[in-house]
């Protein structure tokens, strides 16, 4: 099986897909073919007033089953390293978040680092990284 048939198969099985509101430098994950959802889809607002943790908790109410995240970030690696939009907003909302929902990271070309991202202990990594097709 390829990355990209594991990953759909992933996508696949899950209930509920979770993306995000791309800002002006962010590829609109909805554009990538691998990323349809099977299931529902919820997306978080940009607002980053929102209390992570407050958000967290009504994910997990929400939700049950299977759950893929799309993770946004200015840069990532091939091993799952990711530097975010810069405020922690998404590494304290994972932090409470089931490790067993799978998070993907969507980035462009240009925001793929092919050297390991150094990572501060507060750093949530993501499991699959698509890079977006221009």
């Amino acid at each position: 099986m390829t990355p990209e048939e594991e990953l759909a198969q992933i996508i696949g099985q899950s209930n509920t897909l979770i993306g995000y509101v791309p800002l002006a430098s962010e590829p609109e994950w909805e554009d990538c073919p691998i990323l349809t959802p099977k299931g529902h889809v919820l997306t978080i607002p940009q607002d980053m007033t929102v209390d992570p943790f407050e958000s967290a908790k009504a994910l997990k109410t929400a939700i049950s089953g299977p759950t893929t995240m799309i993770i946004p970030g200015t840069v990532f690696d091939p091993y799952g390293g990711r530097k975010g939009r810069g405020g922690g907003w998404y590494d304290r909302l994972l932090s409470v978040l089931p490790k067993e929902w799978v998070r993907i990271g969507v980035c462009h070309q240009t925001q793929l680092s092919h050297q390991p991202l150094a990572q501060a202990g507060w750093d949530h990594e993501v499991d699959w990284v698509v890079v977006k097709e221009p």
